[in-house]
């Protein structure tokens, strides 16, 4: 929002204003030309000596001006009493009350700048749609969508004005927190009226995001994306929505394409369960590897060796387990499939020693020693006590 200097036109008198003295005129002159000069404090200094000398002359125009230097030099709190002065002088005149509003939102009093930029909107003989859309972002930033509604719906009701991204968003933003489901009409509009512009799907996008609409959102930013091509943000964003929407595949691509830009051990992290869940495990490993290569993990070897042992690689699943208890993951779940591990390699001092070892965990106790029972009273363990151990948890990285 910027501060409006200009004098008083017709278009926004609200009433018919005071008459304006020639020694008043000229004085407003000489301060609005030190003002565009910046030379605020001389503006100020301007009308306060002329009302020392005629304080008879007091004028809304005087005041409003005098006010615009004290906002423009960041004296807000000065500047609002200006504002105000003049507006007990001229009630109806709409640039006080936009530039008082402005002040307020300086000082982030969004709901008394809600209500002054509603004062300007009615103080015109024709409403600003900017103006009306200031002022229900005053009352959107003070937690107010209930009152901001009623503007915001005006704006998207008004045929006559060409509808910009963020009245669209806001209104739609507010929806949501008023729990308003009838958008159909409106989002249906927005797509005929701009379906041909990137924001408006961008726009659709971050709607349904908000309301946890992976799907719709998935389709809206990648609409946006054929207009635009993705950022790595963006990449990453495509990627989240595709995971959550239960497309693996098409999450692997865009996570691929964040990397290309930007190396982030999270993104190699949201690449390898993207892979999992998609049944690529080679491609998950490859990813793993180069997420190790960054920033070392007992957590990430311990996913290796799940994803190895579920393809039945139980020699480069145990060293990956075995290198995850190394770097301080010594863990009963770990030490089990460790044991498992070595049943399978037909190394028994090793499973017993593993095993053992994850008996000493109350969760793994009961399994761990039925295992040692069996490695003890038969020579061939039955490998059927493998099975169902390596199921592969991706952790987190999806949040």
């Amino acid at each position: 929002m910027h501060l409006a200097a200009s004098l008083c036109t017709p278009a926004w008198s609200g009433n018919k204003p005071p008459e304006i003295p020639p020694s008043v005129l000229r004085t407003v002159y000489d301060a609005q030309q030190a003002i565009r000069q910046k030379a605020f404090q001389k503006a100020s200094t301007c009308i306060k000596n002329f009302l020392h000398n005629h304080p008879e002359e007091d004028h809304y125009l005087l005041e409003f001006t005098w006010g615009n230097a004290l906002a423009l030099s960041n004296r807000y709190m000065d500047a609002a009493q200006h504002y105000k002065k003049a507006l007990t002088l001229y009630k109806g005149y709409a640039p006080a009350w936009q530039n008082l509003g402005r002040v307020y939102v300086k000082m982030k009093k969004y709901a008394i700048a809600g209500d002054c930029l509603v004062k300007a909107c009615e103080s015109g003989n024709k409403k600003d749609p900017e103006c009306l859309y200031n002022a229900a972002a005053c009352y959107l930033m003070a937690k107010m969508p209930k009152k901001a509604f009623p503007y915001l719906k005006e704006l998207i009701r008004d045929n006559t004005v060409c509808w910009k991204p963020e009245w669209i968003e806001a209104y739609l933003d507010c929806c949501i927190d008023l729990k308003h489901d009838k958008v159909s009409n409106v989002i249906e509009a927005l797509i005929n009226r701009y379906g041909n512009r990137p924001k408006t799907w961008k726009t659709l996008g971050n709607f349904y995001l908000r309301k946890s609409d992976y799907k719709n959102a998935l389709a809206c930013f990648t609409i946006y994306s054929y207009f635009i091509p993705p950022d790595s943000k963006e990449a990453v964003l495509l990627g989240d929505l595709s995971y959550w929407s239960g497309i693996p595949l098409r999450a692997c691509k865009y996570y691929s394409m964040a990397l290309k830009q930007k190396k982030d051990p999270a993104l190699y992290r949201k690449l390898a369960n993207a892979c999992i869940k998609g049944h690529m495990y080679n491609r998950a490993i490859i990813a793993l590897k180069k997420l190790l290569r960054l920033k070392p993990s007992p957590k990430v070897l311990s996913l290796m060796g799940d994803i190895y042992y579920e393809e039945g690689n139980f020699k480069k699943a145990c060293r990956a387990y075995r290198q995850s208890v190394a770097l301080g993951r010594k863990r009963g779940r770990i030490m089990l499939m460790i044991g498992l591990c070595a049943i399978r390699m037909k190394d028994p001092d090793l499973a017993k020693k593993a095993l053992s070892e994850a008996a000493h965990f109350s969760r793994y106790r009961k399994e761990a020693t039925q295992i040692l029972k069996s490695l003890s009273s038969y020579k061939n363990v039955l490998t059927d006590r493998c099975k169902g151990h390596g199921t592969l948890t991706q952790g987190k990285g999806h949040g």
